[in-house]
């Protein structure tokens, strides 16, 4: 009987040096007075290299068939792959709280509007 051969796929991990990783117990660094929208605005504009390797992996599921695809999931994914961010004063390469504006650019692209789930932002 034949075996069946598998393919293997590595994928570069990206490994966080610690001694540049934020403490978790400390506070967040000040922001000033930027709105979390005013804070995605600037990170959107010097990083636009993040949206587009979103809105490449989402509809790369689009067109797997994937009938919902998870803003969380894409941006966990772009963060094991070690995406090149500027990030000025945050210490975070990619910060979580940009997730559900990445979510809404993402769902105004035609063929991942009823794709992408939304919830009602606090800040509506």
């Amino acid at each position: 009987m034949r075996s069946k051969r598998r393919m293997i796929i590595e994928y570069p991990l990206h490994l966080p040096d610690p001694a540049r990783q934020p403490s978790l117990l400390d506070p967040p660094p000040a922001q000033g007075d930027l709105s979390i929208d005013e804070r995605f605005r600037q990170f959107h504009e010097a990083n636009p290299q993040v949206y587009r390797a979103l809105r490449e992996m989402a509809l790369a599921q689009a067109a797997a068939g994937v009938r919902r695809i998870s803003p969380k999931l894409l941006f966990e994914q772009l963060r094991a792959r070690g995406v090149a961010t500027a990030t000025g004063d945050d210490p975070y390469r990619l910060n979580n709280i940009y997730t559900s504006r990445y979510a809404r650019l993402l769902a105004a692209e035609p063929g991942l509007a009823d794709r992408i789930p939304l919830r009602k932002l606090m800040a509506e």
